[in-house]
């Protein structure tokens, strides 16, 4: 469980990675960098609430401009240990990011603000707007509040369903791109198999939120 700022240390790390913080697979970071190349223009990207930095570490790799920010000490330590460099910066505490006005091409959440208060929450996005260049875009993974397992997490306190998080994105001053495909469907009866295809073809018409997995978002701070 993280603590009262929403923040993971070493034990709850532990329970995520139990083969240790070296542990590296770029399966499940790479696809979120494919959604950074396919969704937005070339720049430099803003990894908002990074955990042990392997996204940012996968982007160095390939020669892509990262920074990520992350409130966990342990995090930010471990991640040094391999010679990624991260700032520590606590979302909870809703100060602004340490970088300048208009910084990144693209800023990414991944499963990040489901973890945070609602008005720190709030913060984060208007930070991220400020971050961002004029035309920049935003992307937010998070799990639906209909997805009973994720619901089920006691460290899930915001959860939002897809028109919320539409809503939210507007309010701190985005414009709504599109929802992530992969937000639908979430299983209802017993037999997924034969029930995933009819939902996949439903959902390519009509997308309701209590039908979400998902309240994946991509957004784009308007051009000045």
């Amino acid at each position: 469980m993280p603590d009262a700022d929403g923040v993971y240390q070493q034990a709850d790390i532990r329970k995520i990675f139990p083969e240790g913080v070296t542990w590296r697979d770029w399966l499940w970071v790479r696809e979120l960098l494919a959604t950074c190349i396919r969704k937005a223009e070339p720049g430099q990207i803003l990894d908002v609430g990074c955990g042990l930095g392997f996204f940012v570490e996968l982007c160095r790799l390939w020669n892509i401009p990262c920074e990520g920010i992350e409130g966990s000490e342990y995090a930010v330590s471990s991640a040094k240990e391999r010679g990624v460099h991260i700032h520590q910066h606590n979302l909870a505490n809703e100060r602004p990011f340490p970088f300048a006005d208009s910084s990144f091409t693209v800023a990414m959440m991944s499963e990040v603000i489901e973890h945070l208060p609602h008005s720190a929450a709030q913060s984060t996005l208007r930070e991220c707007w400020r971050c961002l260049m004029p035309g920049g875009t935003l992307i937010i993974l998070t799990p639906s509040r209909f997805n009973t397992q994720e619901a089920r997490e006691p460290a899930h306190i915001n959860l939002y369903v897809p028109t919320e998080m539409k809503t939210e994105i507007e309010r701190a001053g985005f414009i709504f791109r599109e929802y992530l495909d992969s937000n639908w469907p979430r299983p209802v009866f017993s037999n997924w198999r034969i029930e995933r295809r009819l939902w996949q073809q439903i959902c390519k018409l009509y997308r309701p939120d209590w039908l979400s997995m998902g309240a994946s978002v991509i957004a784009q701070k308007p051009q000045q």
